[in-house]
Order: structure tokens, then sequence, then C-alpha cells
């Protein structure tokens, strides 16, 4: 077991800078993980700690389009070992680290097979953590933070996507029946376009969740309250612009991507421009929180388990340096292959919306930490004090621990 006397973060992060520098000179293949033997797992039950930590964020739609895990490579010949392991997250072929992780092998060479589970969004992830279900998932980390005071706090050790712009639309037929002409919406303040929105029906993902407190960050900048509009818990980011395009509901969460498509195509407008810096500014912290995945897990389980982890962080590491190496077309060409049934275009798209945002040293900023914090104290998640220490929103203490594994 790690000792708990954990690395400062700045020194953390020193140290996975410089692992990512090896392993990039190494040709990103090389890195090898602790060959120990994993401890019993731990913390696994937890039950009185569920039912405060349910009722918090999702993941943040930006990160991910939802769809089928990406299936399991056949473990590698030369794995001595294979250890099976529950991963939680929504899946789609966006072409991300995991699923470079997946398509090309990393995982099974370093003798991991991937049992790839799929929750709605970040409540039923964190139920799924607490009770030993999944033992790592992806979602937004101002959900996990909620348990920093509990007897089994989780905690991001890693990040596969960084904040990325994050667009909401409505319908031109519901402005319309507020008496607002869509031509002219955008050209009026912030805090208008956001009073207009009462009466809006939303799709989420998951009650109480990431988009649900975006929502509410949203309209109460026009002065409504939650209650001013009503939100359909949907589960995924298909399932609300399906409904949006059947009218079950008439305004969403978009990435950059699907947002050009229905203000093309669809009967559809922008509620905010987030590439303006005063705009951002005043839905701080939902842009720079958004698209902030982290990959979370129990620090009991972390902490019996090192070996397990070691090999799961290893081969997120060689992925994002193949991802550093390779043009966005050969990327596409690896997910297409393994996803027949999307559109290599869209595949494509997804992939250069993200590549902005794909951190290669699986760390993100301490302004998108801060930002996530701020999410959970403004949705009420967690106490504005005492403030939670940087670290138990992110720890990269375990990434830096391979270089010395």
């Amino acid at each position: 077991m790690r000792s708990t006397n954990r690395l400062s973060s700045a020194v953390a992060i020193a140290a996975v800078a410089a692992l990512v520098a090896a392993c990039s000179s190494s040709g990103g293949t090389k890195l090898t993980a602790a060959s120990a033997t994993d401890a019993a797992a731990a913390g696994t039950s937890a039950a009185t700690n569920t039912s405060s930590a349910v009722a918090v964020a999702s993941s943040a739609p930006a990160s991910s389009a939802a769809g089928s895990a990406p299936a399991s490579a056949p473990a590698s010949a030369g794995s001595a070992e294979t250890t099976t392991l529950n991963v939680g997250g929504q899946y789609g072929p966006t072409g991300g680290i995991f699923d470079i992780a997946q398509y090309e092998g990393f995982f099974a060479k370093n003798g991991l097979k991937i049992n790839a589970q799929t929750y709605a969004g970040g409540p039923p992830a964190v139920e799924a953590l607490l009770a030993g279900r999944a033992k790592i998932a992806s979602f937004a980390p101002s959900t996990s933070i909620e348990t920093w005071q509990t007897a089994n706090p989780l905690v991001a050790v890693a990040f596969t996507s960084n904040a990325a712009p994050q667009y909401a639309i409505v319908t031109k037929k519901f402005l319309q029946s507020k008496g607002v002409d869509p031509a002219t919406f955008a050209s009026l303040p912030l805090a208008k376009r956001a009073s207009y929105l009462k009466g809006t029906v939303w799709g989420t993902h998951a009650t109480g969740g990431l988009i649900d407190h975006y929502t509410d960050i949203l309209v109460g900048l026009g002065g409504l309250s939650p209650k001013d509009v009503t939100l359909v818990a949907l589960g995924n980011n298909n399932a609300d612009e399906a409904s949006f395009k059947g009218g079950r509901v008439n305004a969403i969460w978009v990435d950059q991507v699907t947002d050009a498509d229905f203000v093309k195509n669809q009967d559809a407008v922008n509620i905010f421009d987030p590439t303006d810096p005063a705009i951002a500014k005043q839905l701080a912290p939902v842009e720079l929180s958004s698209g902030g995945s982290g990959w979370i897990l129990s620090k009991k389980w972390a902490d019996a388990n090192t070996a397990t982890l070691d090999k799961f962080l290893t081969a997120l590491l060689q992925a994002a340096q193949w991802i550093k190496t390779h043009t966005a077309d050969e990327q596409a060409q690896v997910v297409s292959k393994n996803n027949p049934a999307t559109p290599y275009a869209k595949i494509l798209s997804y992939i250069k919306e993200n590549a902005p945002y794909v951190p290669t040293d699986l760390t993100i900023p301490k302004a998108s930490i801060e930002a996530n914090i701020d999410l959970a104290i403004d949705s009420n998640a967690i106490k504005a004090t005492p403030r939670p220490p940087d670290n138990l929103l992110f720890d990269p203490s375990y990434l830096a621990a391979l270089k010395t594994s």
C-alpha cells in the first residue's frame, strides 16, 4: 500500500510531466506498470454515504456522445496475468483517450480486461463506486467532491478531457410563443435572454446531475428559479437530441459539433455564445468546469489496489501519447473501424472538436479544479466553508507514483 503521505500537487504534477516525457521518448509503449500483487479490495460498501452522494452532478455532455462502450481488445500474449476491471461512464465513438486505449490494445498490453458499464450521468456512477459495482468511473469531478468529508471519499486520479465550450439551444417555436423574435434574440443582454426561458422544458441526463445545475445557473441569470423551468432526465446526449427534434423538450445543452448542426439544420437558436469571454465569465463556473471528465475512484480502493490502478493509468498515458503522435484522420480511422454504424465524418468532427481539450499528461488546470469546487458549492452539493483542498477533487499523486513504481 502506498504511503498516505501524498506528494503536494505541484510536485506531483511536475513528476507526471517527467513521466509523460519519458513515455513519449520511449515511443509511448515501453512504460511498465507496477507488478506488485493487488491487496484485497476495500471500502466498497459505505452504504451510509450513498444518500448524500447520489444527488449531485452528472457527466458533461461535451466530453462524449452516448453510445455503446468500446469493446475490449484481446489480452496481450505477453501479459502474464489479466485483471478484469469494472469501469463506468457514458460511451460514444468520439475518439478520446479511453477509446484509443481500448481499440489499440493498451489496456490489454498492461494486463487489463475492461468491463465497461454504462451509467446515465454522475449520480448513478457515484452510487456504483460506493457500492463497489464499479471500481473506476468517468464523470464530472464536481460530483465526487461531495464525498470529501465522508469515510469513503471519491477522488479523480486522471483526466481525459478538459473544459470545452458548452452551448445551450432553444427552439424558435418556444421563443415565438413568448413574443420574442428569434432573429433578434441573440442581440439581447444575456440576463434578458435568460429571463425569456421561463417555461422551457430541458432535456438533461440524471436527476440532480451536472446538466441540472448548469440549467439552474443559466436561468438564475435571468432572475428565474429552478421551479420556473422543467427538467426531464433523459439519460444521455442521444436521447436529449432525439427529444429536442421530436418536440418532447424545447431546450438542451450540446457540444460544439451538435450545436452547429442544430442551428444550421433545425429550428433552434443559441442561447449564448460561450466563445465570447464576457459571456463565459458570466457563466462561470459552467464554462470552466464543463468537459472536465475525470477518472474517479474510491481512495480506499485505490490504495488497496495499486498495481491495478497503475496498469489503468499507464494504459491511458500510452493512449494519450498515441493520440499526440497521430493525425486526426488516423485517429478517426481507428474509431470508425470499431464503430461502423457511425458516419466517419461525424467521428472526425468530434475528434477535431475535442483535440484542444485532450490533456496528454492526464491532468487539468488549477482553474478547472477550482471551478468544479465552485460548481459543487453553487449547486448546494457542499458547503462553502470549509472549502475542500484541491487534491481531494483531483489527486495527481497517483499519476506521479508511476514514476517510482
